[in-house]
């Protein structure tokens, strides 16, 4: 195949990885290819289908943040459902006791709409944790599937963190990073 040229921070880099062939044309290291948008995307961690668009360098900070303001927005709104529909709740040992929520129709749908938002609100925790665990590592949803399937990755845990430590300046240097607004700049890329 055809091999990329490309001056990174002042150093040549020739990669078969930084080719994509899906656009014929070598993309910067991080971009990933997304075959749902069928274009590269600087550090690409992953095609959201909610968003209806990829998360990568330049919307990932506002991913995670509409990530956090939606778990802490729904948490909020099943506490206060459920207080009024079932006061006392929180007192109680297994949160769904509740003998007045059907009692009428509507406490019914109130409780049942808290139930399946719990349900919700306890799968996002887990995409939640996943983006906290990598922006810590400076890493991408792709580049830990990358590592995985290359086998060049690391784990943590008791295997519940993978992490490579290609990117990682450390945990309060790569949130500091990743809190700051990304720079457009333009990467020289030379084809040869």
């Amino acid at each position: 195949g055809e091999v990329a040229v490309i001056d990174v921070e002042g150093q040549r880099v020739t990669d078969p990885l930084l080719w994509c062939h899906m656009c014929k044309m070598p993309r910067p290291p991080r971009a990933g290819h997304c075959m749902i948008c069928k274009r590269c995307v600087l550090r690409l961690d992953h095609h959201c289908i909610w968003i209806d668009h990829c998360v990568g360098k330049d919307n990932h900070r506002s991913f995670f943040l509409t990530l956090v303001l939606f778990m802490l927005s729904a948490g909020y709104g099943v506490w206060l459902s459920l207080d009024s529909t079932c006061p006392g709740w929180y007192s109680k040992r297994w949160i769904p006791y509740c003998p007045q929520a059907y009692s009428t129709s509507s406490s019914s749908l109130v409780f049942t709409c808290c139930y399946y938002t719990m349900m919700v609100l306890t799968a996002m925790s887990g995409i939640l944790v996943s983006q906290i665990i990598n922006i810590s590592w400076n890493m991408t949803g792709r580049e830990e599937r990358v590592a995985i399937r290359m086998k060049t990755h690391k784990v943590r845990c008791c295997g519940f963190c993978v992490y490579t430590d290609k990117y990682d300046k450390g945990c309060v240097q790569n949130w500091w990073e990743f809190s700051q607004k990304p720079k457009h700049e333009k990467p020289a890329v030379q084809m040869v």
